[in-house]
């Protein structure tokens, strides 16, 4: 029997009348609900990543609450080359975070040094 997919049996001539019929289309159908449900699930994460509920703008800066961190709340902000600058708190861990975010940057290479400035204001 030709099958293409998940299994689905390619042409009605090929179908095999019977209990094995039937044990094949419920193994169908379930291969399609884990498929499904993974692909749900998958989906909710990133969403859930990405979503920040954003609380207002102060002198430059977004404050915003991030529910991927129990609601933990921070503050961004967004300079000329595309750089996010953002400091924050993790409700979940109780710890605070600073991260600088750019495309452009590339991939960071674990287990490689890279020097890291810190210009606040020209101090």
């Amino acid at each position: 029997m030709t099958r293409f997919g998940l299994g689905f049996p390619v042409g009605g001539a090929n179908l095999i009348p019977g209990a094995a019929t039937e044990a094949m289309v419920m193994r169908n159908l379930l291969s399609l609900f884990v498929l499904a449900l993974a692909l749900a699930v998958a989906m909710a994460d990133r969403t859930r990543a990405q979503q920040l509920i954003d609380k207002g703008f102060v002198h430059g800066w977004n404050l915003m609450v991030d529910p991927a961190f129990g609601n933990g709340c921070l503050i961004q902000t967004v300079y000329e080359d595309h750089s996010v600058a953002r400091l924050g708190f993790d409700a979940l861990e109780k710890r605070g975070y600073f991260a600088v975010y750019n495309m452009a940057w590339g991939d960071i290479e674990v287990g490689r040094n890279y020097d890291v400035t810190f210009d606040l204001g020209g101090q």
